[in-house]
C-alpha cells in the first residue's frame, strides 16, 4: 500500500524509413491520392518509396525519380519524424526541379500537379503536412 504502482515498460515501436519526392514543374508540385483501403486511405501525399537499411537516401530518391520517369536537380529538404500508434516513421524529403522532356501521362484523378496555395488546402496526411511546411516555410 505504501508503494506506487510501477509503470509497465514501454514497448519499443518499429521504425520505418522512407523517401519522399516533391517533383516540381514550373510552379506546380506533384501529389498522389492514397487508395481508399488501408491506413490513411483517401489522403494525399508526395510520391514516396521505402528506404532499405543498406540504401543511402539520396540514391533511393534518384532511383524513385527514375521509376517515375523523370529527371532533374534534387534539393534535400531534410528529414522529418512522425509517430503513429504502432510505428515511428522517418522520411527523407527532396524537392526536384524537373527537366524536360516530361513523360506524357494519361489523365489520372488520383494524381495532380498543384501550386503551393492549392497544396495548402489539400488533405495531406500528417507526415506529409510536415514536409509541406518545410517547403512552404523554409528555415
Amino acid at each position: 500500500q505504501a508503494e506506487l504502482p510501477r509503470s509497465a515498460a514501454k514497448k519499443s515501436l518499429p521504425r520505418r524509413t522512407q523517401i519522399a519526392l516533391l517533383p516540381q514543374w514550373q510552379d506546380r508540385i506533384l501529389v498522389r491520392r492514397r487508395g481508399l483501403d488501408g491506413m490513411l486511405g483517401g489522403l494525399w501525399e508526395f510520391p514516396t518509396g521505402q528506404l532499405r537499411p543498406d540504401q543511402a537516401p539520396t540514391r533511393a530518391a534518384r532511383q524513385l525519380l527514375a521509376e517515375l520517369g523523370y529527371g532533374g536537380k534534387m534539393q534535400e529538404l531534410g528529414k522529418i519524424r512522425h509517430s503513429y500508434s504502432h510505428f515511428k516513421l522517418e522520411i527523407f524529403s527532396y524537392l526536384v526541379q524537373l527537366e524536360p522532356p516530361l513523360p506524357i501521362a494519361e489523365r489520372d484523378e488520383n494524381q495532380q500537379w498543384l501550386t503551393l496555395a492549392e497544396l495548402a488546402k489539400l488533405p495531406l496526411h500528417g507526415a506529409h503536412k510536415k514536409i509541406f511546411a518545410r517547403l512552404a516555410h523554409p528555415g
